[in-house]
């Protein structure tokens, strides 16, 4: 049997941007897996820094680095690429600050193995420059169906991303609901639901944590300018219209989406706000980042309603039609 498991590849896909502090080590820690039968997929995404030397020369060491180069078009478009390019029977996405412990693919195969899934999904670290802490993104019982996958993504509002999972090639695609390049941020969710929805797929839970998300003031894991916000509202703006449709009637669902909304959408503006007003509020974007901080953001009824009325009205405007849309529904 653990033969057969080694016979499958497994690509890896890294989407790299001006990385060249972190992504030696990324790749590294993909090298150092005990699982062996993997290719790696490097796509640089127009780099200007020197993260492109590095990369050329992990290509030239390693048989099983592939290197794509590409001008800048984000980093689920990076993703893509890589998807395209990949040969193996399963796609790993892996952000190009972030680190995989040595075993972390070989439990996610096995669990797709044991399981039969088209889908395994696990918890990850986050990983700070001087510690570590377990995030619970999902629970076992979170995972018998994809209703319930649908309620922890809404419920925990993180794990939507890409990493930490393991996907089967075949039952796996971008969609061109996320095509617009303006959407820069949180964009992984829409092809994370998407996916989910479509294949309705068999998931399996892996209880092995190797997934080391790292956390830092630059880079992919923080909200920092004003594109940013309007990304965040986009994509809770296309998933509410996607699981909607799907699940008109569902108000376990319509309730959850309804918090999903409302937590970026403060979150989204909280930010714009400091941005243009408030110096101190780097901090604020920060703890807001994280939902388990959320309680501690220390935000006003006075501030929340300025945040509303002064910033973004357009796109707060459809933001309340949908809320009030899904109201209506549940009250129905």
């Amino acid at each position: 049997m653990r033969n057969d498991i080694e016979k499958r590849i497994l690509s890896v896909i890294v989407p790299v941007y001006n990385a060249e502090n972190y992504v030696a080590k990324t790749i590294d820690s993909v090298l150092d897996q005990t699982y062996r039968n993997f290719e790696l997929i490097l796509v640089d995404d127009g780099s200007e820094d020197q993260t492109k030397d590095i990369l050329i020369k992990y290509a030239s060491l390693h048989s099983r680095i592939k290197l794509i180069c590409q001008s800048n078009q984000g980093q689920n478009r990076a993703r893509e690429t890589g998807a395209n390019m990949a040969a193996g029977e399963y796609l790993f996405f892996l952000d190009a600050d972030d680190l995989i412990k040595p075993l972390t693919l070989q439990a996610l195969v096995d669990s797709s193995d044991n399981c039969r899934s088209d889908l395994v999904v696990s918890n990850i670290f986050l990983y700070y420059d001087d510690r570590e802490i377990v995030e619970q993104w999902f629970k076992k019982e979170d995972v018998c169906s994809v209703r319930d996958l649908l309620l922890s993504f809404l419920r925990v509002m993180g794990n939507g991303s890409l990493c930490a999972k393991l996907f089967r090639r075949e039952r796996f695609s971008f969609h061109d609901i996320y095509s617009r390049d303006d959407i820069r941020m949180n964009e992984d969710y829409l092809v994370f639901v998407q996916n989910l929805l479509l294949f309705n797929y068999k998931v399996s839970f892996c209880e092995y944590v190797g997934y080391k998300y790292r956390k830092h003031g630059t880079g992919a894991s923080s909200i920092r300018h004003l594109s940013s916000a309007n990304s965040v509202l986009d994509v809770a703006y296309f998933l509410s219209a996607l699981i909607v449709s799907t699940y008109p009637d569902d108000k376990d669902i319509i309730q959850m989406l309804c918090r999903y909304i409302n937590y970026h959408l403060y979150i989204a503006l909280a930010v714009n706000l400091a941005c243009v007003f408030n110096p101190k509020a780097k901090q604020l974007y920060y703890l807001a980042n994280s939902p388990s901080h959320l309680s501690i953001c220390g935000l006003s009824f006075k501030e929340k309603m300025l945040i509303k009325i002064v910033i973004f009205p357009s796109l707060l405007k459809r933001i309340v039609i949908i809320i009030r849309n899904i109201k209506q529904k549940i009250e129905v």
